[in-house]
């Protein structure tokens, strides 16, 4: 039956998908299996579920976690209920996820315009460098990308070509989208506001164009899902006297704090004291705020008063979206069965610049690269889908013009490897490589993992010290105190031990010639049980090396 299916609707020989999901796998990294690493933020999406399962509650070193929410978690336990490992099941969900998402663009676009084109809109997908870059990092993007692309098709095809099928799984899609990254929320609204506007508020037909959608309109809608950023990004900037378009805002706004000498007032309070975390209530009272900047924006996760209204969103979200199809002017959307209309460049540019938006409000509060990757990779869908709209249009793939398009297929795959540092980025899945491998020494060794001392992401370490038998919050490292002054302090406070990371020595620069000249401070009470700059850390004996 599945065949049948692939072959009624995209005309696709089933092999074909086979091969691109296998190709996708192959091309992030099945060896990974191998060798996982689970990062510091995937383990603190994965690890309270880890804890509701063995009756602790969702709860994160003892404490109530309402910060990360557990989507991804679910995923990667549900992967580990087949016997894997913990990292060997987020690593797999990644795999799975970029997997999954190049053959959906492929087998979607190719309903759209010809099986051709829709490899082709495939391979455009399959070798976005940020894809690649990230693609191996047990985090939530691999994830979250695969369910942005497939929403942004599932609303399309309801856009065009509405049923009831297609609505309950897009709000599933986007329920579990939210439950992975809250940011999602942002979206799904956009979604409710335009559906309600298509099927209840317009007169205009199934197919047709809606007069709100040209002219004076149309750039209204544009300036308004626009200036909402920008607004945020003036509050931020009267805040702080700069836009943050990189880097986190907290620090920026402590430092505004401090001069004002209202830091000590905000970071006294505790969560469920802090006001509320609407935009309305900080532009109402923006002079007498009392929390800092990465708890405003969509982290109702964190404070346990909103915890409940976040799931009521995402309950609620499905029954919104099907009520306006009950309710078109009191009669039922007709639909053709086995018609799959190709939806037009404004629509295409109309639902991509929409999920765009999380990307321009995350902007003014802080970015890392990787949480680009979605909204990169769904701006390839974006453009394979036009890109494969035109040629079908203007150039069908026959005769030489086939050749033309394995050619092309070809050539995006020599030029991403010829450029080479997309793959070389790969390496940011090593970041916390170091933390991993020191774990294992200091399992293999046979230590207290709780007399070692850890700079940043010590959960890693804990990870793999521990087995995944036990956490704690870990203490960070002192940036700069020497290194001839570190150690009689680390063996005041209790630890044994010590761990310098690779990963994270630019934010250690008294640690730096530790890690580069282990030997040499043997004479200062550093002895050095494990160096492997191969793996990334190194592991010193605080007690010295008298007993040698």
């Amino acid at each position: 039956m599945t065949v049948q299916l692939l072959r009624q609707t995209s005309h696709m020989s089933p092999v074909a998908f086979v091969v691109l999901a296998a190709v996708s796998a192959l091309w992030v990294g099945l060896g990974r299996l191998l060798d996982p690493t689970m990062g510091a933020d995937g383990l603190r999406y994965a690890w309270p579920l880890h804890n509701l399962l063995n009756g602790q509650g969702y709860t994160m070193w003892g404490e109530p976690e309402t910060f990360y929410v557990p989507g991804y978690g679910v995923s990667v336990h549900l992967m580990a209920s087949l016997g894997l490992p913990l990292d060997s099941a987020a690593a797999l969900v990644g795999i799975l996820a970029v997997a999954g998402c190049v053959v959906l663009v492929g087998w979607q676009v190719g309903r759209w315009s010809s099986p051709k084109w829709g490899l082709m809109a495939a391979a455009v997908v399959a070798l976005n460098p940020l894809l690649i870059a990230h693609s191996g990092i047990n985090l939530t993007e691999p994830l979250y990308t695969f369910l942005m692309v497939a929403a942004w098709f599932l609303v399309v095809q309801v856009w065009l070509a509405p049923n009831r099928f297609n609505l309950v799984m897009l709000g599933l899609v986007c329920a579990f989208s939210y439950l992975v990254r809250e940011e999602f929320l942002v979206i799904s609204g956009g979604i409710a506001g335009l559906f309600w506007l298509r099927f209840v508020v317009s007169k205009w037909g199934r197919l047709g164009q809606p007069p709100w959608l040209a002219g004076k309109a149309l750039l209204l809608a544009t300036l308004l899902m626009f200036s909402g950023p920008l607004l945020w990004g003036g509050w931020i900037y009267h805040h702080t006297g700069k836009l943050s378009l990189s880097g986190k805002t907290a620090p920026a706004l402590a430092y505004a704090d401090q001069a004002t000498g209202r830091m000590e007032e905000k970071m006294g309070l505790a969560p469920w004291d802090l006001p509320g975390i609407t935009l309305p209530h900080y532009i109402l009272k923006v002079q007498h705020a009392k929390v800092r900047a990465h708890r405003l924006m969509l982290n109702g996760w964190r404070y346990r008063h909103t915890l409940m209204q976040n799931m009521l969103y995402v309950v609620g979200f499905v029954p919104l979206l099907l009520l306006p199809l009950g309710h078109r002017r009191g009669r039922p959307v007709e639909v053709v069965p086995g018609v799959v209309p190709a939806p037009s460049y404004g629509s295409i540019a109309l639902w991509g610049m929409l999920f765009h938006l999380p990307l321009l409000i995350l902007l003014f509060i802080y970015v890392y690269p990787r949480f680009v990757v979605p909204y990169s990779v769904l701006l390839s869908v974006v453009l394979a889908a036009a890109m494969a709209k035109f040629f079908h249009a203007h150039w069908p793939p026959a005769g030489r013009n086939r050749w033309a398009v394995r050619g092309g297929v070809l050539a995006l795959g020599l030029g991403v490897a010829a450029s080479g540092w997309q793959l070389s980025q790969q390496d940011n899945r090593d970041l916390h490589q170091g933390m991993k491998y020191a774990g294992l020494a200091v399992q293999a060794l046979q230590l207290n993992p709780r007399q070692v001392a850890i700079p940043r992401k010590g959960m890693v370490f804990q990870f793999y010290a521990n087995a995944g038998r036990d956490m704690w919050n870990p203490e960070a490292l002192p940036t700069h105190t020497p290194a001839a002054v570190l150690r009689d302090e680390l063996w005041a406070q209790g630890y044994r031990w010590l761990v310098i990371d690779a990963g994270y020595l630019g934010r250690y620069p008294n640690l730096q010639p530790l890690y580069d000249h282990p030997q040499q401070f043997r004479a200062q009470g550093y002895c050095p049980l494990r160096v492997n700059p191969e793996k990334g850390f190194v592991l010193f004996d605080l007690k010295g090396c008298k007993h040698e």
